[in-house]
């Protein structure tokens, strides 16, 4: 499972090319962004807090059995800063 920092450009389209192409078993299982677009839902994947709520996020998602094996981080405004 993968969870996403920053909504991009970039990143919607990792979104809808992984939703498209089932057999390469990669699966977003949310996005962390902007306060602004929490709660928003991207080609069915809820932006689920912001980058202050990320181990609030990673312990909601391992509750429901989706915890992320691999945070892709596609914001240039989130390069070099601590994630957890």
């Amino acid at each position: 499972p993968i969870l996403i920092v920053g909504l991009t450009p970039s990143s919607v389209n990792f979104i809808t090319t992984t939703r498209h192409e089932k057999h390469r078993n990669l699966k977003v299982v949310g996005i962390i962004d902007e306060v602004t677009n929490v709660g928003r839902e991207i080609n069915g994947i809820e932006v689920l807090g912001t980058l202050e709520n990320l181990p609030r996020v990673v312990a909601y998602l391992t509750k429901k059995n989706k915890k992320p094996g691999k945070i892709l981080v596609s914001a240039e405004l989130y390069v070099g800063k601590k994630l957890i």
